[in-house]
């Protein structure tokens, strides 16, 4: 099933993204393995029981992680943060978000200013 996604601002502005999507069932997820170009944007939608996942970013460029809760076709903005690597080494979080939705640090999108994410299924 093919869907659009809109990422809409507090501000009413929206815009159309087109996010990599993955379905996911585990606990420990190494995001790098999900991304194929530097600049994706790579929605993850994690399906398992546990209360949390916890996600190895280690290695994978700059990036803005949007915690998603999920409500029909209109997921609300919940949290953010900045995944800047700048030194090498092991980085990881524990997130209980089961929708994170990785922008590329590069899009200046303001993580302030957003709302929520939808979308159409066609």
């Amino acid at each position: 099933m093919k869907r659009n996604y809109f990422l809409t601002q507090k501000t009413g502005v929206t815009l159309t993204i087109s996010p990599t999507c993955h379905s996911l069932t585990a606990k420990n997820i190494d995001a790098q393995t999900y991304f194929s170009q530097k600049s994706e944007w790579v929605l993850l939608e994690i399906e398992h029981e546990a209360l949390q996942t916890q996600i190895d970013l280690s290695n994978l460029p700059d990036y803005v992680l949007v915690f998603l809760e999920e409500n029909d076709c209109n997921w609300k903005v919940a949290g953010a943060t900045y995944c800047i690597n700048k030194h090498e080494g092991a980085f990881s979080i524990l997130t209980p978000f089961r929708k994170v939705l990785f922008i590329p640090y590069k899009a200046e999108i303001d993580i302030n200013s957003l709302a929520h994410v939808s979308f159409e299924k066609m």
